[in-house]
Protein backbone atom coordinates (compact mmCIF):
# COMPACT_ATOMS: atom_id res chain seq x y z
CA UNK A 1 0.00 0.00 0.00
CA UNK A 2 1.13 3.15 -0.99
CA UNK A 3 1.21 5.96 1.76
CA UNK A 4 1.00 10.02 0.55
CA UNK A 5 3.14 11.86 2.70
CA UNK A 6 1.56 15.12 3.98
CA UNK A 7 2.96 18.32 2.63
CA UNK A 8 4.66 20.63 5.14
CA UNK A 9 3.23 23.79 6.65
CA UNK A 10 3.77 26.94 5.73
CA UNK A 11 5.91 28.61 8.31
CA UNK A 12 3.47 30.62 9.50
CA UNK A 13 5.51 31.97 12.25
CA UNK A 14 7.85 33.75 9.68
CA UNK A 15 7.32 37.49 9.40
CA UNK A 16 8.92 37.25 6.01
CA UNK A 17 6.22 34.47 4.78
CA UNK A 18 3.51 37.17 5.38
CA UNK A 19 5.56 39.47 3.86
CA UNK A 20 5.85 37.63 0.91
CA UNK A 21 2.61 36.83 0.96
CA UNK A 22 0.82 40.35 0.96
CA UNK A 23 3.37 41.96 -1.29
CA UNK A 24 2.32 39.12 -3.47
CA UNK A 25 -1.31 40.38 -3.07
CA UNK A 26 -0.66 43.87 -3.69
CA UNK A 27 -1.76 46.60 -1.89
CA UNK A 28 -5.19 46.74 -3.58
CA UNK A 29 -6.21 43.07 -2.61
CA UNK A 30 -7.75 42.26 0.44
CA UNK A 31 -7.92 38.63 1.86
CA UNK A 32 -10.92 37.92 4.03
CA UNK A 33 -9.91 34.99 6.37
CA UNK A 34 -12.52 32.48 7.36
CA UNK A 35 -15.70 34.81 7.07
CA UNK A 36 -16.67 38.54 6.41
CA UNK A 37 -17.61 40.65 9.19
CA UNK A 38 -20.98 40.65 8.75
CA UNK A 39 -21.89 37.05 8.97
CA UNK A 40 -21.32 37.46 12.65
CA UNK A 41 -21.81 40.75 12.89
CA UNK A 42 -24.78 38.91 14.86
CA UNK A 43 -23.45 37.05 17.49
CA UNK A 44 -20.34 39.14 18.03
CA UNK A 45 -22.62 42.55 19.36
CA UNK A 46 -25.08 40.74 21.12
CA UNK A 47 -22.06 39.83 23.96
CA UNK A 48 -21.55 43.86 23.87
CA UNK A 49 -22.65 46.95 25.24
CA UNK A 50 -25.81 48.56 23.30
CA UNK A 51 -23.18 52.10 22.62
CA UNK A 52 -20.80 50.59 20.62
CA UNK A 53 -18.87 53.47 20.38
CA UNK A 54 -17.82 52.91 24.06
CA UNK A 55 -16.25 49.23 23.24
CA UNK A 56 -12.14 49.63 22.96
CA UNK A 57 -11.42 47.12 20.44
CA UNK A 58 -8.27 45.20 19.26
CA UNK A 59 -8.01 43.20 16.85
CA UNK A 60 -5.33 40.69 16.09
CA UNK A 61 -3.63 39.79 13.20
CA UNK A 62 -5.59 41.96 10.67
CA UNK A 63 -3.91 41.42 7.92
CA UNK A 64 -5.47 42.71 4.60
CA UNK A 65 -8.81 42.28 6.16
CA UNK A 66 -11.71 44.68 6.19
CA UNK A 67 -12.66 43.73 9.74
CA UNK A 68 -10.95 47.34 11.04
CA UNK A 69 -12.93 49.08 8.21
CA UNK A 70 -16.47 47.10 8.33
CA UNK A 71 -16.37 47.35 12.76
CA UNK A 72 -15.74 51.21 12.17
CA UNK A 73 -18.96 51.66 9.85
CA UNK A 74 -20.92 49.50 12.00
CA UNK A 75 -20.59 52.03 14.99
CA UNK A 76 -17.33 51.25 16.70
CA UNK A 77 -15.43 54.74 17.26
CA UNK A 78 -11.97 52.87 19.29
CA UNK A 79 -10.38 50.53 17.00
CA UNK A 80 -6.69 49.39 16.91
CA UNK A 81 -5.47 46.92 14.45
CA UNK A 82 -2.22 45.21 14.84
CA UNK A 83 0.16 43.02 12.71
CA UNK A 84 3.50 41.73 12.85
CA UNK A 85 3.99 41.97 9.00
CA UNK A 86 4.62 45.44 7.99
CA UNK A 87 3.24 44.63 4.39
CA UNK A 88 0.47 44.56 5.61
CA UNK A 89 -0.39 47.43 7.23
CA UNK A 90 0.91 49.79 4.89
CA UNK A 91 -1.46 47.84 2.49
CA UNK A 92 -4.12 48.09 4.85
CA UNK A 93 -2.90 52.35 5.05
CA UNK A 94 -3.43 51.90 1.00
CA UNK A 95 -6.65 51.43 1.05
CA UNK A 96 -8.41 52.10 4.23
CA UNK A 97 -8.61 56.01 2.90
CA UNK A 98 -11.13 54.43 0.38
CA UNK A 99 -12.93 52.10 1.93
CA UNK A 100 -14.58 53.90 4.98
CA UNK A 101 -16.20 57.14 3.52
CA UNK A 102 -17.74 60.01 5.23
CA UNK A 103 -16.41 58.87 8.72
CA UNK A 104 -14.43 61.26 11.11
CA UNK A 105 -10.12 60.94 11.04
CA UNK A 106 -9.02 58.46 13.82
CA UNK A 107 -5.23 59.05 14.76
CA UNK A 108 -3.04 56.17 13.46
CA UNK A 109 0.41 55.52 14.80
CA UNK A 110 3.43 52.55 13.94
CA UNK A 111 4.48 50.86 15.89
CA UNK A 112 8.35 51.27 15.10
CA UNK A 113 7.12 55.88 14.72
CA UNK A 114 6.62 57.12 18.17
CA UNK A 115 4.80 60.32 15.95
CA UNK A 116 1.56 59.86 15.43
CA UNK A 117 -0.21 61.25 12.28
CA UNK A 118 -3.95 61.92 11.36
CA UNK A 119 -5.12 58.89 8.58
CA UNK A 120 -8.24 60.02 7.36
CA UNK A 121 -11.60 57.38 8.59
CA UNK A 122 -9.32 54.47 9.23
CA UNK A 123 -8.53 52.59 12.37
CA UNK A 124 -5.58 52.42 14.42
CA UNK A 125 -3.12 50.40 12.60
CA UNK A 126 0.01 48.64 14.59
CA UNK A 127 2.42 46.90 13.37
CA UNK A 128 3.62 44.33 16.51
CA UNK A 129 3.72 40.52 17.32
CA UNK A 130 0.75 38.96 19.58
CA UNK A 131 3.05 37.59 21.75
CA UNK A 132 4.70 41.21 22.73
CA UNK A 133 2.43 43.81 22.89
CA UNK A 134 4.25 45.80 25.27
CA UNK A 135 3.22 49.17 23.15
CA UNK A 136 -0.30 48.80 24.62
CA UNK A 137 -0.94 49.06 27.44
CA UNK A 138 -2.39 47.16 30.65
CA UNK A 139 -6.49 47.19 30.81
CA UNK A 140 -6.48 49.09 27.76
CA UNK A 141 -9.12 47.15 25.59
CA UNK A 142 -12.65 45.57 26.07
CA UNK A 143 -12.70 43.55 23.12
CA UNK A 144 -10.11 41.39 21.73
CA UNK A 145 -11.17 39.57 18.35
CA UNK A 146 -8.86 36.73 16.93
CA UNK A 147 -9.67 35.45 13.73
CA UNK A 148 -7.09 32.96 12.96
CA UNK A 149 -4.04 33.83 14.82
CA UNK A 150 -4.04 31.83 17.44
CA UNK A 151 -4.05 29.12 14.49
CA UNK A 152 -1.15 30.20 12.98
CA UNK A 153 0.90 30.86 16.30
CA UNK A 154 0.03 26.91 17.34
CA UNK A 155 1.70 26.05 14.13
CA UNK A 156 5.05 27.87 14.31
CA UNK A 157 7.13 25.17 14.98
CA UNK A 158 9.71 27.34 15.67
CA UNK A 159 8.64 29.19 19.21
CA UNK A 160 6.49 26.49 21.22
CA UNK A 161 5.58 28.87 24.00
CA UNK A 162 4.01 31.58 21.37
CA UNK A 163 0.50 30.21 22.32
CA UNK A 164 0.78 30.54 25.88
CA UNK A 165 2.87 34.40 25.27
CA UNK A 166 0.11 35.06 23.16
CA UNK A 167 -3.03 34.50 25.57
CA UNK A 168 -1.05 36.02 28.36
CA UNK A 169 -1.05 39.14 26.60
CA UNK A 170 -4.77 39.35 25.46
CA UNK A 171 -5.18 38.93 29.33
CA UNK A 172 -2.93 41.98 30.07
CA UNK A 173 -4.20 44.53 27.53
CA UNK A 174 -7.61 43.38 28.55
CA UNK A 175 -9.83 45.39 31.48
CA UNK A 176 -10.45 42.87 34.32
CA UNK A 177 -14.19 44.19 35.25
CA UNK A 178 -15.69 43.17 32.04
CA UNK A 179 -14.18 42.10 29.36
CA UNK A 180 -14.75 39.83 25.69
CA UNK A 181 -12.32 37.76 23.72
CA UNK A 182 -13.52 36.15 20.68
CA UNK A 183 -11.61 33.28 19.20
CA UNK A 184 -12.88 32.01 15.63
CA UNK A 185 -10.63 29.20 14.80
CA UNK A 186 -10.38 26.00 12.24
CA UNK A 187 -9.51 23.98 16.17
CA UNK A 188 -11.95 22.40 18.29
CA UNK A 189 -13.40 23.68 21.01
CA UNK A 190 -11.74 20.65 23.28
CA UNK A 191 -8.22 21.81 21.81
CA UNK A 192 -8.83 25.63 22.27
CA UNK A 193 -10.83 27.00 24.97
CA UNK A 194 -9.47 24.64 27.88
CA UNK A 195 -6.03 25.90 27.01
CA UNK A 196 -7.05 29.62 26.83
CA UNK A 197 -8.79 29.23 30.39
CA UNK A 198 -5.71 27.58 32.14
CA UNK A 199 -3.32 30.27 30.66
CA UNK A 200 -5.61 33.13 31.36
CA UNK A 201 -6.24 31.91 35.00
CA UNK A 202 -2.53 31.23 35.47
CA UNK A 203 -1.74 34.74 34.90
CA UNK A 204 -5.04 36.19 36.80
CA UNK A 205 -6.36 33.49 39.28
CA UNK A 206 -9.14 36.17 40.29
CA UNK A 207 -10.46 36.38 36.88
CA UNK A 208 -14.17 34.53 35.99
CA UNK A 209 -13.73 33.50 32.42
CA UNK A 210 -17.53 31.98 31.25
CA UNK A 211 -16.71 30.38 27.70
CA UNK A 212 -19.52 30.94 24.75
CA UNK A 213 -19.91 28.95 21.72
CA UNK A 214 -21.08 30.79 19.01
CA UNK A 215 -22.84 29.48 16.42
CA UNK A 216 -20.80 30.04 12.94
CA UNK A 217 -20.42 28.06 9.46
CA UNK A 218 -17.34 25.53 8.90
CA UNK A 219 -14.65 27.38 8.09
CA UNK A 220 -12.41 24.75 6.61
CA UNK A 221 -11.83 21.11 7.92
CA UNK A 222 -7.61 21.20 7.80
CA UNK A 223 -5.53 23.58 7.74
CA UNK A 224 -5.20 23.31 4.01
CA UNK A 225 -8.13 24.80 3.54
CA UNK A 226 -8.77 27.14 6.15
CA UNK A 227 -9.50 30.40 5.26
CA UNK A 228 -11.86 28.72 2.73
CA UNK A 229 -15.26 30.12 3.70
CA UNK A 230 -18.34 27.37 3.16
CA UNK A 231 -21.77 28.02 4.05
CA UNK A 232 -22.45 24.73 5.86
CA UNK A 233 -22.73 23.59 8.95
CA UNK A 234 -19.87 21.71 10.88
CA UNK A 235 -19.56 19.30 13.57
CA UNK A 236 -16.61 21.15 15.68
CA UNK A 237 -16.78 18.78 18.32
CA UNK A 238 -15.02 16.52 16.80
CA UNK A 239 -12.99 18.56 13.97
CA UNK A 240 -8.92 18.57 14.66
CA UNK A 241 -6.86 20.86 12.37
CA UNK A 242 -3.49 19.12 11.52
CA UNK A 243 -1.48 21.22 14.29
CA UNK A 244 -3.57 19.76 16.83
CA UNK A 245 -2.83 16.23 15.78
CA UNK A 246 0.95 17.00 15.73
CA UNK A 247 0.63 18.89 19.03
CA UNK A 248 -2.17 17.17 21.34
CA UNK A 249 -2.62 19.00 24.20
CA UNK A 250 -0.35 22.31 23.73
CA UNK A 251 -3.23 24.42 22.10
CA UNK A 252 -6.47 25.84 22.71
CA UNK A 253 -10.11 27.10 22.27
CA UNK A 254 -12.85 28.49 19.52
CA UNK A 255 -15.53 30.62 19.76
CA UNK A 256 -16.06 33.33 22.71
CA UNK A 257 -14.18 33.24 25.71
CA UNK A 258 -15.68 36.39 27.96
CA UNK A 259 -14.87 37.37 31.43
CA UNK A 260 -18.27 39.00 32.00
Amino acid sequence: MRHRSTPPLPDYGSVEYWDNRYIEAGNQASFEWFFPYKDVQGSLESYLRPDKSLERVLVLGCGTSALGADLRKSGFHHITCVDFSGAAIRSMMARLGTTTQNLPPIQCTLHQNTTPFLMPRSPLDLQMDVRDMSALADNSFDVVIDKGVLDSVVCDVSNSVGATKMIAEVRRVLQAKSSVFFVFSTGSYATRVPYIIETSTAVAPEWQITPVVLAVACVGIDVATAGQYQSRECQWGNHRTQCDDERVGRTAGRGGVTNK
